[in-house]
């Protein structure tokens, strides 16, 4: 079992990874104040009086210590409130709380907690710890590195249906998952399914494939997302999706010109165009985003993921995926939070 607890943040600063403590504390505990956030006072009082008081008045403050963390503590409190706010109106019902008279976040209820909103506080949960906000608990480090790599594995499958998703409620788009095939006769069928849903192309017949495609058991994409109206092809087209949580070699997962080419050899007859699309779940940055471009290759990263599962669309292909994405979520609910001297279980989704 995963058991796991806190570590303190040090500035009042209303970051992604602060919200993350807050929600966490909030969905495992059920409700959370101010006071429930890790926030090492002493510390973030200082750098409140050297980032946010006149200079002429930090000696007063730095002579009242209490004010300064009484105002500190309100500043950090309305910031994290105006991201869970935005959050609200984002995420709409797949929100999985509400802010109450007193500030506190609140968990709904759990017959309101879709698999979009655990889906979301797993998220939340990956990026509390990538920023070591959180500290899992072992009996030694073999032991934490086992448990770490264990909630990384229910990650990393997550995000590819988190992924498909996101592109598809991004693009209004209907989801293929492909990252689950587990051999090539498979995924001839579900190219084959494809084509007949759109009413064009033609997937070249299996013994005529190559080698390497004969080989590759999902065609090296984990989603494809067609766009388009079914009633006119010409305007359609398939987003060929990848998802990544690495931070390195990058280039590597970016759906450029060469795997569009080796996608186009499974087929005799493309039933319309492809593009490429990244999903990571960290925030942009410069040199990814012109990596993306030179390719051709769309990016989502972690803004363009919580708005797309904000519009993950209906659909029995939707349905489908959402169902998979159960599955997987199944192993967090075995996780606990250590806060306070009390042990706090995660809730199961129910719609």
């Amino acid at each position: 079992m995963l058991s796991f607890r806190f570590c303190s943040l040090e500035t009042p600063i209303a970051s992604i990874e602060a919200l993350a403590c807050w929600e966490l504390a909030a969905f495992f505990i059920g409700s959370a104040s101010i006071e429930d956030v890790p926030l090492d006072r002493d510390i973030a009082s200082d750098w409140y009086i050297e980032n946010l008081v006149l200079p002429e008045e930090r000696a007063d403050y730095r002579a009242e210590q209490q004010l300064a963390e009484d105002e500190m503590l309100d500043y950090f409190s309305s910031e994290l409130a105006s991201m869970a706010r935005q959050r609200i109106d984002i995420l709409g019902e797949n929100y999985p709380f509400s802010l109450d008279g007193s500030g506190s976040l609140v968990r709904v209820k759990q017959s309101q907690v879709s698999f979009i909103s655990v889906s979301y506080i797993i998220l939340q949960f990956y990026r509390a710890l990538r920023a070591n906000l959180i500290e899992i608990d072992g009996a030694n480090n073999e032991d934490i590195r086992n448990k770490k790599q264990k909630f990384n594995r229910i990650f990393y499958n997550l995000l590819e249906y988190i992924a498909g998703l996101t592109v598809s409620g991004k693009q209004s788009g209907v989801p293929f998952m492909l990252s689950d095939c587990r051999s090539a006769e498979r995924l001839h069928r579900i190219l084959s399914i494809i084509c007949k849903k759109i009413g064009s192309g033609r997937v070249r017949r299996f013994d005529d494939w190559g080698r390497q495609h004969r080989e590759t058991n999902d065609g090296k994409v984990d989603c494809l997302v067609y766009v388009g109206d079914p009633q006119n092809s010409g305007s359609a087209h398939i987003e060929l999706v990848s998802a990544t949580a690495q931070e390195s070699n990058i280039d590597i997962k970016i759906m450029g010109r060469d795997k569009l080419e080796f996608f186009s050899g499974f087929f005799a007859e493309k039933p319309a165009a492809f593009r490429g699309a990244l999903v990571r779940p960290q925030d942009a940055d410069e040199l990814t985003l012109e990596k993306c471009k030179n390719e051709n290759c769309l990016l989502f990263t972690y803004g363009d993921i919580i708005s797309g599962l904000s519009k993950h669309g209906v659909g029995r292909r939707v349905l489908q995926l959402s169902a998979k994405a159960r599955g997987i979520i199944e192993g967090f609910n075995g996780i606990i939070l250590s806060h306070e001297y009390v042990e706090y279980a995660c809730i199961k989704p129910v719609t």
